[in-house]
């Protein structure tokens, strides 16, 4: 899912030379589940992440998923709160079975492939600055 070279048509740029691959929702847009009301519990965390542009305009592309603004956001947020929220919210997405999410606030329709690899690498990073700490 990540690639170590330059970006891939539609990726989300997790890092330098790292992405998440796009994959192509052809055909599965009707059957995506709308994800913005599980979303709330994390509103600090993607607006804090919302810096390249905003979503309304920019879609997923609007923030900016890099270690770095990671760790900045963290400086604002309780980094085991942001933690034990995505496992949450992990947790109600799978509930869901659905294979393609859409979400209003993040302008975005997702494979949950893909939205399941950016909550891996957000808790990942929250998880590494709330041992920091």
């Amino acid at each position: 899912m990540t690639h170590p070279s330059a970006p891939p048509k539609n990726a989300i740029l997790i890092g330098e030379g790292q992405w998440i691959e796009h994959i192509d929702l052809t055909g599965r847009y009707e059957s995506a589940v709308n994800i913005d009301l599980l979303l709330r519990d994390l509103a600090p965390l993607w607006s804090m992440l919302e810096t390249e542009c905003v979503a309304d305009c920019c879609g997923i592309d609007a923030f900016d998923f890099t270690p770095e603004n990671i760790a900045n956001a963290a400086i604002k947020l309780n980094s085991a709160d942001v933690c034990a929220k995505i496992e949450g919210l992990q947790v109600r997405l799978a509930e869901l079975g659905a294979g393609v999410f859409v979400s209003k606030r993040l302008n975005n329709y997702s494979d949950r492939a893909v939205f399941e690899t950016l909550l891996r690498h957000l808790h990942s990073h929250f998880s590494a600055l709330s041992r920091d700490a």
